[in-house]
């Protein structure tokens, strides 16, 4: 019942200066840690788990899906490094764990910057169709302008802003004064109006 030297339950550090690699502990309460597990990821593993939070994750949990990088092929070499180091930490619950939810993670920021461009382009193109729409409504028993026009002459003028702008605003909101239009987001709504074909200028 008793041991002649006490057991010690103090977590390992997390980066070991000797080797380069990083231990995370697979023991937990009175379990020894398993002999041949490997419980140490690379610095390639670490800087992985970084970018992807950084730029992939916390932008998905965020909502500011704009912000989602769109290099397919960095998002291709994060996968790889993941899906990679899941099948090597097999046999250490903890990381393989870790590596699964990066992996769907990343994964899933992908699909949420996937469909929050198709839902933008859905929104134009609808609403595109319904201006159309109103104007058609609103040339209906147009008069010229000057006809029996006596007295002082009448003029109004319009302003419309550009519909790159315009949706920009409907999506994101008014630029807060100073601030000006964020060229990341301009640069979305650009691409969802090219794709469909509506001069974003016009």
């Amino acid at each position: 019942m008793f041991f002649n030297s006490p057991i010690s339950y103090a977590a390992r550090s997390m980066i070991n200066p000797v080797s380069g690699t990083h231990g995370i502990s697979n023991g937990g309460g009175s379990n020894p840690p398993c002999p041949t597990c490997v419980d140490n990821i690379t610095d390639l593993e670490l800087q992985s788990l970084d970018k992807i939070e950084q730029f992939y994750t916390s932008n998905l949990a965020g909502k500011t899906y704009a912000d989602i990088p769109t290099d397919f092929v960095q998002y291709l070499k994060l996968y790889n490094i993941v899906n990679l180091a899941y099948h090597k930490y097999k046999t250490n619950r903890a990381l393989s764990l870790l590596f699964q939810i990066t992996s769907e993670g990343l994964t899933g920021a992908m699909n949420a910057y996937g469909l929050n461009t198709q839902n933008m382009e859905l929104t134009i193109q609808n609403q595109w169709y319904q201006d159309q729409l109103q104007q058609i409504i609103n040339g209906i028993n147009v008069e010229k302008a000057f006809d029996q026009n006596t007295g002082t002459l009448h003029m109004s003028q319009t302003f419309q802003l550009a519909p790159l702008f315009k949706y920009y605003i409907q999506f994101y909101g008014m630029p807060a004064p100073g601030v000006g239009f964020d060229p990341v987001k301009l640069n979305v709504v650009l691409a969802a109006l090219d794709k469909l074909g509506i001069d974003p200028y016009a």
